[in-house]
């Protein structure tokens, strides 16, 4: 009797463990200071779900003067390669927003993504339909922002202008 009540209790408790990273609000792209400001100026400027633009620059609270994008699968060997700094802590399971001046990381967060349909509020970077691939930006950047739905809510495509 008293095994049967420790399996009970132990199985929802698994449960509730492997379902803490996925699952989890703070891994919600709001939960994010860059994407939580990014996605309060979509939702105040594009009226109605329509394109509108956005400059990166005013999304965020600190100076910068590039912005690199990495999707899943670039390792933290490259993502460092590629910044040219210490520092990158996001694993090669996870998209990232690193942000740098002079040189060096002023601010980095994961971009967290849906495995099979966009999560709400998701923020997706054109030309990023495989793993592996990487964007640099500079703090002039502007994106031409498109709304969708997908069955967890709205998400948005970002395409720099040029």
């Amino acid at each position: 009797m008293g095994k049967s009540i420790g399996v009970r209790f132990a199985i929802p408790v698994m449960i509730a463990i492997s379902c803490l990273p996925g699952c989890s609000p703070f891994r919600l792209p709001e939960s994010f200071p860059v994407q939580r400001q990014l996605i309060r100026r979509i939702k105040g400027t594009c009226s109605a779900g329509k394109p509108c633009t956005v400059k990166m620059r005013d999304v965020t609270d600190f100076g910068w003067d590039r912005m690199y994008v990495f999707a899943v699968g670039v390792t933290p060997a490259e993502r460092k390669r590629i910044v040219g700094a210490d520092g990158v802590e996001t694993s090669d399971l996870e998209a990232e927003l690193v942000f740098t001046k002079d040189g060096k990381i002023v601010h980095q967060e994961p971009v967290p993504e849906g495995v099979e349909d966009p999560i709400r509020n998701e923020v997706w970077f054109s030309g990023f339909e495989n793993t592996a691939q990487t964007a640099s930006y500079s703090a002039e950047v502007a994106f031409s922002i498109t709304q969708s739905t997908s069955s967890n809510g709205p998400y948005f495509c970002l395409t720099p202008t040029h």
